[in-house]
């Protein structure tokens, strides 16, 4: 189970830095990890860290210029601990330069995933028809450039769900709101797609 995040070099972190991850125990809460802090204290940077680990594809991410802290040598190194002594490292292959590996010491890189949910959350009401579901959502989740925007693509899975998945979607959709609309996707005269 990870445990334990540190980050050197990424951002605002000039020195390096470990997070404290809540571990499930079966009590209700327990392994939910909240970030709150001012504005500027680096809440984002550790998600983005969290996503960078758990990146998923051939190459491993970059790390731009601007995402590199000169403080601490030009160089980005980020990793995950488990309970069990191992690390997956994230680190630039060499000073002032972008490119990275992946070090896997008795965590595999293929078996770790963040999960992160946004508390920022955007939906544009009028959409394009396309479709894609949840698995295609994770496989091209990225972190956004700017806060705020529809980054999920929910308006695309909505056309999965109406098909495959609407009595499971209106189950969560009860905690939520009760009593659940009868929705549907109606399309305007203008081309646009609505709920």
């Amino acid at each position: 189970m990870i445990n334990k995040l540190s980050i050197l070099g990424f951002r605002g972190f000039g020195d390096e830095q470990f997070l404290e991850l809540a571990v499930p125990n079966t009590e209700p809460g327990s392994g939910l990890t909240v970030l709150v802090g001012p504005n500027n204290s680096g809440k984002s940077s550790i998600i983005e860290c969290l996503k960078a680990i758990s990146s998923r594809g051939h190459a491993s991410p970059s790390f731009t210029e601007g995402k590199r802290n000169k403080a601490a040598g030009d160089i980005v190194s980020m990793a995950v601990y488990d309970d069990g002594g191992g690390k997956l490292t994230l680190k630039t292959a060499e000073q002032g330069g972008s490119e990275t590996f992946f070090h896997e010491e008795g965590i595999k890189r293929a078996n770790f995933f963040a999960f992160v949910l946004s508390s920022r959350r955007a939906f544009n009401p009028y959409f394009n028809k396309n479709s894609s579901d949840r698995n295609a959502f994770f496989a091209n989740e990225q972190v956004s450039a700017q806060r705020g925007v529809s980054r999920d693509l929910f308006q695309y899975r909505l056309f999965h769900i109406l098909q495959n998945n609407r009595d499971a979607f209106n189950d969560v959709l009860s905690k939520i709101i009760d009593p659940v609309p009868n929705w549907t996707i109606d399309q305007s005269d203008s081309g646009n797609y609505y709920v």
